[in-house]
Protein backbone atom coordinates (compact mmCIF):
# COMPACT_ATOMS: atom_id res chain seq x y z
CA UNK A 1 0.00 0.00 0.00
CA UNK A 2 2.47 2.35 0.92
CA UNK A 3 4.40 1.85 -2.39
CA UNK A 4 1.17 2.46 -4.22
CA UNK A 5 0.77 5.20 -2.64
CA UNK A 6 4.12 6.84 -3.23
CA UNK A 7 3.77 5.97 -6.98
CA UNK A 8 0.08 7.62 -6.88
CA UNK A 9 1.85 10.94 -5.14
CA UNK A 10 4.63 10.64 -8.07
CA UNK A 11 1.91 10.09 -10.82
CA UNK A 12 0.23 13.52 -9.06
CA UNK A 13 3.74 15.72 -9.16
CA UNK A 14 4.07 14.51 -12.69
CA UNK A 15 0.44 15.33 -14.02
CA UNK A 16 1.05 18.70 -12.15
CA UNK A 17 4.13 19.57 -13.68
CA UNK A 18 2.80 19.17 -17.47
CA UNK A 19 -0.36 20.94 -16.39
CA UNK A 20 1.39 23.92 -15.66
CA UNK A 21 3.92 23.21 -18.33
CA UNK A 22 1.55 23.21 -20.89
CA UNK A 23 -0.31 26.17 -19.74
CA UNK A 24 2.98 28.19 -19.87
CA UNK A 25 3.12 27.30 -23.66
CA UNK A 26 -0.60 27.92 -24.39
CA UNK A 27 -0.12 31.41 -22.70
CA UNK A 28 3.23 32.25 -24.77
CA UNK A 29 0.98 31.67 -27.82
CA UNK A 30 -1.90 33.07 -26.81
CA UNK A 31 0.65 36.34 -26.38
CA UNK A 32 2.37 36.22 -29.49
CA UNK A 33 -0.52 35.89 -31.77
CA UNK A 34 -1.76 38.68 -29.87
CA UNK A 35 1.36 40.60 -30.60
CA UNK A 36 1.10 39.49 -34.51
CA UNK A 37 -2.02 41.29 -34.00
CA UNK A 38 -0.93 44.34 -32.88
CA UNK A 39 1.77 44.85 -35.57
CA UNK A 40 -0.45 44.29 -38.46
CA UNK A 41 -2.42 47.29 -37.21
CA UNK A 42 0.52 49.69 -36.79
CA UNK A 43 2.49 48.32 -33.87
CA UNK A 44 5.31 46.60 -35.54
CA UNK A 45 7.83 48.36 -33.63
CA UNK A 46 7.02 47.54 -30.19
CA UNK A 47 7.09 43.87 -31.34
CA UNK A 48 10.64 44.52 -32.55
CA UNK A 49 11.31 46.16 -29.33
CA UNK A 50 10.34 43.48 -27.28
CA UNK A 51 12.04 40.91 -29.48
CA UNK A 52 15.00 42.86 -29.20
CA UNK A 53 15.13 43.19 -25.60
CA UNK A 54 14.79 39.94 -24.36
CA UNK A 55 17.65 38.68 -26.82
CA UNK A 56 19.72 41.56 -24.70
CA UNK A 57 18.89 40.15 -21.74
CA UNK A 58 19.80 36.86 -23.01
CA UNK A 59 22.88 37.97 -24.51
CA UNK A 60 24.23 39.75 -21.25
CA UNK A 61 23.58 36.41 -19.60
CA UNK A 62 25.65 34.42 -22.13
CA UNK A 63 28.41 37.10 -22.03
CA UNK A 64 28.81 37.32 -18.03
CA UNK A 65 28.92 33.33 -18.53
CA UNK A 66 31.94 33.31 -21.93
CA UNK A 67 35.55 32.51 -20.92
CA UNK A 68 38.74 33.04 -23.22
CA UNK A 69 39.73 29.18 -24.41
CA UNK A 70 42.25 27.50 -26.74
CA UNK A 71 40.27 26.90 -29.92
CA UNK A 72 40.53 25.13 -32.96
CA UNK A 73 40.59 27.02 -36.16
CA UNK A 74 39.29 25.47 -39.29
CA UNK A 75 40.61 26.29 -42.52
CA UNK A 76 38.59 25.68 -45.67
CA UNK A 77 39.33 25.43 -49.07
CA UNK A 78 37.04 28.06 -51.83
CA UNK A 79 34.52 25.01 -52.27
CA UNK A 80 33.89 25.02 -48.41
CA UNK A 81 35.79 21.67 -47.56
CA UNK A 82 37.04 21.41 -44.15
CA UNK A 83 41.03 20.31 -44.58
CA UNK A 84 42.71 20.71 -41.73
CA UNK A 85 42.46 22.14 -38.10
CA UNK A 86 44.84 24.13 -35.98
CA UNK A 87 44.64 24.40 -32.58
CA UNK A 88 45.82 27.86 -31.53
CA UNK A 89 45.39 30.20 -28.11
CA UNK A 90 42.54 32.36 -28.69
CA UNK A 91 42.80 36.41 -29.29
CA UNK A 92 40.51 37.76 -29.81
CA UNK A 93 36.63 36.47 -29.83
CA UNK A 94 33.55 37.03 -32.30
CA UNK A 95 32.46 40.75 -31.37
CA UNK A 96 28.68 39.17 -30.65
CA UNK A 97 27.24 37.48 -27.70
CA UNK A 98 25.06 34.54 -27.50
CA UNK A 99 22.00 34.45 -26.05
CA UNK A 100 22.00 32.05 -22.58
CA UNK A 101 20.35 28.81 -23.90
CA UNK A 102 17.70 28.20 -20.30
CA UNK A 103 16.97 24.21 -19.95
CA UNK A 104 19.11 22.16 -22.40
CA UNK A 105 17.62 19.21 -24.56
CA UNK A 106 18.75 16.84 -21.71
CA UNK A 107 16.15 18.18 -19.23
CA UNK A 108 12.78 16.18 -19.26
CA UNK A 109 10.72 18.96 -19.87
CA UNK A 110 12.99 20.60 -23.03
CA UNK A 111 9.67 18.99 -25.36
CA UNK A 112 7.87 21.26 -24.04
CA UNK A 113 10.04 23.87 -24.89
CA UNK A 114 10.21 22.90 -28.23
CA UNK A 115 6.00 22.73 -28.79
CA UNK A 116 6.20 26.58 -27.49
CA UNK A 117 8.86 28.06 -29.81
CA UNK A 118 7.22 26.02 -32.73
CA UNK A 119 3.80 27.44 -32.00
CA UNK A 120 5.84 31.00 -31.67
CA UNK A 121 7.42 30.81 -35.15
CA UNK A 122 4.22 29.55 -36.77
CA UNK A 123 2.09 32.52 -35.16
CA UNK A 124 5.13 34.82 -36.49
CA UNK A 125 4.48 36.14 -39.90
CA UNK A 126 6.15 39.38 -40.57
CA UNK A 127 9.56 38.62 -42.10
CA UNK A 128 11.75 40.86 -39.50
CA UNK A 129 9.74 39.02 -36.79
CA UNK A 130 10.89 35.71 -38.30
CA UNK A 131 14.04 36.88 -38.68
CA UNK A 132 14.57 37.85 -35.14
CA UNK A 133 13.06 34.56 -33.75
CA UNK A 134 14.78 32.50 -36.14
CA UNK A 135 18.17 34.21 -35.33
CA UNK A 136 16.99 33.82 -31.08
CA UNK A 137 16.13 29.84 -31.54
CA UNK A 138 20.08 29.46 -33.18
CA UNK A 139 22.00 31.23 -30.85
CA UNK A 140 19.81 29.38 -27.79
CA UNK A 141 20.59 25.68 -29.69
CA UNK A 142 24.56 26.77 -30.75
CA UNK A 143 25.02 27.36 -26.92
CA UNK A 144 23.45 24.65 -26.07
CA UNK A 145 25.22 22.36 -27.89
CA UNK A 146 28.36 23.56 -26.68
CA UNK A 147 27.04 23.03 -23.08
CA UNK A 148 26.13 19.61 -24.02
CA UNK A 149 29.42 18.71 -25.31
CA UNK A 150 31.39 20.45 -22.74
CA UNK A 151 29.17 17.95 -20.07
CA UNK A 152 30.15 14.84 -21.96
CA UNK A 153 26.77 14.67 -23.46
CA UNK A 154 28.37 14.25 -27.37
CA UNK A 155 25.79 12.67 -29.50
CA UNK A 156 23.03 15.31 -28.19
CA UNK A 157 25.13 17.64 -28.34
CA UNK A 158 26.15 17.44 -31.85
CA UNK A 159 22.31 16.50 -33.09
CA UNK A 160 21.60 19.87 -31.51
CA UNK A 161 24.34 21.82 -33.55
CA UNK A 162 23.10 20.63 -35.96
CA UNK A 163 19.27 22.04 -35.47
CA UNK A 164 21.00 25.28 -34.62
CA UNK A 165 22.48 25.71 -37.92
CA UNK A 166 19.47 24.95 -39.63
CA UNK A 167 17.35 27.96 -37.77
CA UNK A 168 20.00 29.88 -38.61
CA UNK A 169 20.14 28.65 -42.18
CA UNK A 170 16.53 29.85 -42.57
CA UNK A 171 17.72 33.16 -40.83
CA UNK A 172 20.02 33.80 -43.91
CA UNK A 173 16.99 33.18 -46.25
CA UNK A 174 14.85 35.30 -44.38
CA UNK A 175 17.50 37.99 -44.71
CA UNK A 176 17.81 36.94 -48.51
CA UNK A 177 13.93 37.32 -48.69
CA UNK A 178 14.09 40.65 -46.85
CA UNK A 179 17.04 42.14 -49.00
CA UNK A 180 15.79 41.36 -52.64
CA UNK A 181 12.85 43.56 -51.25
CA UNK A 182 14.89 46.11 -50.45
CA UNK A 183 13.69 45.76 -46.79
CA UNK A 184 16.92 44.39 -45.20
CA UNK A 185 19.21 47.03 -43.18
CA UNK A 186 22.95 47.73 -43.07
CA UNK A 187 22.62 46.44 -39.64
CA UNK A 188 20.96 43.15 -39.81
CA UNK A 189 23.62 41.99 -42.57
CA UNK A 190 26.55 43.19 -39.90
CA UNK A 191 24.50 41.05 -37.42
CA UNK A 192 24.07 37.79 -39.21
CA UNK A 193 27.32 37.81 -40.62
CA UNK A 194 28.92 38.01 -36.81
CA UNK A 195 26.53 35.86 -35.76
CA UNK A 196 27.14 33.45 -38.41
CA UNK A 197 30.94 33.88 -37.45
CA UNK A 198 30.10 33.06 -33.90
CA UNK A 199 28.70 29.81 -34.78
CA UNK A 200 31.54 28.84 -36.53
CA UNK A 201 33.57 29.93 -33.97
CA UNK A 202 31.61 28.17 -31.11
CA UNK A 203 31.52 24.82 -33.05
CA UNK A 204 35.00 24.62 -33.89
CA UNK A 205 36.25 24.65 -30.26
CA UNK A 206 34.52 21.84 -29.76
CA UNK A 207 35.77 20.04 -32.52
CA UNK A 208 38.64 18.70 -30.18
CA UNK A 209 36.78 16.84 -27.69
CA UNK A 210 35.23 15.03 -30.39
CA UNK A 211 36.17 11.11 -30.94
CA UNK A 212 35.96 10.03 -34.53
CA UNK A 213 31.83 9.51 -35.76
CA UNK A 214 30.66 12.43 -33.85
CA UNK A 215 33.76 14.67 -35.19
CA UNK A 216 32.70 13.91 -38.54
CA UNK A 217 29.15 14.45 -38.22
CA UNK A 218 29.87 18.11 -36.70
CA UNK A 219 32.52 18.76 -39.32
CA UNK A 220 29.55 18.66 -41.91
CA UNK A 221 27.75 21.09 -39.85
CA UNK A 222 30.35 23.24 -40.12
CA UNK A 223 30.55 22.76 -43.55
CA UNK A 224 27.12 24.14 -43.77
CA UNK A 225 28.09 27.49 -41.34
CA UNK A 226 30.92 28.47 -43.81
CA UNK A 227 28.40 28.17 -46.78
CA UNK A 228 25.78 30.45 -44.89
CA UNK A 229 28.86 32.38 -43.97
CA UNK A 230 29.65 32.38 -48.13
CA UNK A 231 26.73 33.39 -49.10
CA UNK A 232 25.71 36.16 -46.12
CA UNK A 233 29.32 38.20 -47.59
CA UNK A 234 27.58 37.53 -51.06
CA UNK A 235 26.60 41.31 -52.21
CA UNK A 236 22.72 41.72 -51.43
Amino acid sequence: MEIFHLHKKHFFIIFISLFFGLGIVLISAIRVGQAEVLAQTGMEKEEIVAINEEEKEERVIGEEASENNEEELVIASESGEIKSVVEIKTEKEVDYYLAYPGILPDHPLYWLKMIRDKIILGLTKKPINRFERLMLYADKRVGAAEALINGAKVELGVTTATKAEKYLEQAVLEFESMAADEKATPEMHQRIERAVLKHQEVLTKTLSKLSDQPKEALEKTLEKTQSNLERIKMPV
